[in-house]
């Protein structure tokens, strides 16, 4: 993965991870390919589907961007309804929502949130929230 993409990918995992814990600490968060337990209640899942790449420019200084989205999929507890899923979708999106992170060369700007693809499994309900995004590096 080019330094790029990992920037994009420490931006945005750093974010979620600060401002999660810090307002549902008991609610754990799984990232792709790290070992861990899942917990019997409720937790969230980050991903990042990663979209159309473009080169900006040419020349010495090469500028690309990133399109992609940010899934938060929410995992809560069986039988208990959509509120309290729908309640932690929507404080996902807003870690997200219209923000700008930076650092060096690298700026990730969010866009639109949503919510969708909803399904039970044996032990959880599930809902995506959504954040679109749209970053931009120099080489």
């Amino acid at each position: 993965m080019s330094v790029f993409l990992q920037n994009i990918r420490k931006l945005t995992e750093s974010e979620f991870k600060t401002a999660w814990e810090a307002a549902h600490p008991t609610v754990k968060i799984r990232f792709p390919n790290v070992v861990w337990k899942q917990p019997a209640g409720e937790y969230v899942q980050f991903t990042i589907n990663w979209g159309v790449a473009n080169q900006l420019s040419i020349g010495s200084t090469k500028k690309e961007e990133q399109n992609g989205i940010v899934t938060i999929t929410v995992h809560a507890a069986l039988g208990e309804g959509s509120k309290r899923a729908l309640e932690l979708a929507d404080a996902a999106q807003a870690v997200f929502r219209y923000k700008q992170l930076a650092e060096g060369t690298t700026v990730v700007n969010f866009y639109e949130a949503g919510v969708g693809a909803m399904t039970e499994g044996p032990t959880h309900f599930a809902l995506n929230a959504t954040c679109r995004f749209r970053a931009e590096g120099e080489f």
